[in-house]
């Protein structure tokens, strides 16, 4: 069947309805949602074409919408502007690319997987096992190509990139140069006010908070068997679990 949904203010009052939809896809996101939308083309049958709205429910980037009838079960999320692109889906080709404010495609969708962009800069895989760094204009700034792990984002001038240390892949950051400053590490986080938690191997796995210029600030001691120290990626801080 198809359903109305509702957009409402931060006061719980009604702002728009949108109908004929099928599902939605993501809510708000920099100021824009995907959904779903049943459009007939004949007495009895109708595509399922995807749409993007704005707060008020108008459609936008009307050279986005896309024919996704057979495929909208797996709608893929409206992603944030980051650096004015934001990354999209294109379901014919199976592949991601990047379009601007204005709804303009910059970079044509030709990623099997694809980051937002973050400071100027996005991880994308070419093939699904082979990495590279990308500019807002769509080339690669960064000369390796990463076949060992995910590659991270860039965070305060540093991304953590992983590369093979024995039998294991271990952690390393590197700067915007593509040059590695510092590892390897047994795991590594993001830096946040100029500042990362890692944790190095050395008969047993030792936590640390370090500065930027990967110097230890503080030693965080290891807790009980039955509680953990947990990191949140999202605003950097430690909390102990249970």
């Amino acid at each position: 069947g198809r359903n109305a949904y509702l957009i409402l203010n931060g006061k719980g009052e009604k702002v728009a309805q949108l109908s004929n939809l099928r599902a939605m896809g993501k809510n708000f996101v920099d100021g824009m949602l995907t959904a779903f939308k049943a459009v007939p083309v004949s007495k009895t049958r109708s595509n399922v074409v995807l749409r993007y709205y704005d707060p008020t429910g108008k459609e936008i980037y009307p050279n986005l919408w896309q024919n996704v009838t057979g495929t909208y079960g797996v709608l893929q999320d409206a992603r944030p502007f980051r650096d004015n692109l934001s990354c999209y889906f294109d379901y014919k080709t199976k592949r991601y690319g990047y379009f601007n404010r204005q709804g303009k495609i910059v970079i044509p969708a030709r990623y099997v997987k694809a980051h937002d962009f973050s400071e100027g800069k996005a991880v994308v895989s070419p093939d699904g096992t082979s990495w590279i760094y990308i500019n807002t204009a769509g080339q690669q700034c960064i000369g390796t190509t990463f076949t060992v792990g995910e590659p991270g984002d860039f965070h305060e001038g540093l991304a953590i990139v992983q590369k093979r240390d024995g039998n294991r892949n271990a952690c390393c950051y590197m700067n915007e140069r593509g040059e590695i400053v510092a590892g390897p590490l047994y795991s590594a986080n993001r830096f946040l006010n100029g500042f990362a938690w890692v944790t190095v191997l050395n008969n047993g796995t030792h936590d640390y908070v370090i500065n930027k210029n990967f110097k230890t600030v503080r030693a965080l001691q290891r807790l009980s068997p039955h509680k953990e120290l947990i990191y949140d990626d999202t605003d950097n801080t430690v909390h102990v679990g249970t």
